[in-house]
């Protein structure tokens, strides 16, 4: 492979199917330029990944970045991938995100003055989608703060920049992207096993209504 990933070590990744279907989240622990190995996120576990699965590992920061490969070992702490190609036509997609309830809000801090609640549509380890009825600029930088996902993980306060504008059809409104911005380490695995907790409620919803 020519292209080094040496720059995203300690970040997280989304690993999928060639088909973009989520396998899991962990974080990339080292690479050798023909290998690299994934680790589970603290707290976690790698879900059971077949070798050989052809499998795509995708990197959002500090840049887009997709690779493929082959799954070589795989176990509940970490996923060694061999046969590293550096996916140059990949189109840059939206991250893995998980939609929450119609309850869910937090404190919308614009130009320095509070916006009051703002409804979240969406969120994931990267960014969120949100649904306000304030006029928000793209490229400005706002504050979310008091996100509560999951009741054992404390809430949530973020910096995120506004990429993009959906207007609502109906409440006069606009749905908006936001990127998040300058998180810690400690705050990205806190919001990962937040996501992870979020999964597996939506996940045993959908198998009672069976």
């Amino acid at each position: 492979m020519a292209a080094s990933l040496t720059q995203f070590i300690g970040t997280l990744c989304e690993i999928t199917t060639q088909n973009s279907d989520l396998l899991c989240i962990g974080r990339l622990r080292s690479e050798s330029g023909s290998e690299l190995e994934v680790a589970a996120v603290p707290g976690e576990s790698l879900p059971l990944v077949y070798c050989n699965t052809m499998v795509h590992v995708v990197f959002h920061s500090p840049k887009f970045f997709i690779v493929r490969g082959r799954v070589f070992i795989a176990n509940d702490q970490f996923i060694r991938i061999t046969g590293l190609e550096v996916l140059e036509s990949a189109e840059k997609r939206g991250n893995f995100r998980v939609r929450v309830g119609s309850s869910m809000q937090g404190i919308l801090t614009y130009s320095g003055m509070s916006m009051g609640k703002v409804r979240i549509v969406d969120v994931g380890l990267f960014g969120a989608q949100i649904l306000s009825k304030n006029e928000l600029a793209i490229g400005s930088v706002i504050r979310l703060s008091d996100l509560v996902l999951v009741p054992e993980v404390p809430p949530f306060s973020f910096n995120a920049r506004v990429r993009w504008k959906k207007p609502h059809p109906d409440n006069g409104g606009a749905y908006y992207g936001v990127q998040f911005d300058g998180m810690s380490e400690k705050q990205t695995d806190e919001l990962c096993k937040a996501l992870f907790a979020l999964q597996r409620e939506a996940i045993r919803k959908m198998k009672s209504r069976r």
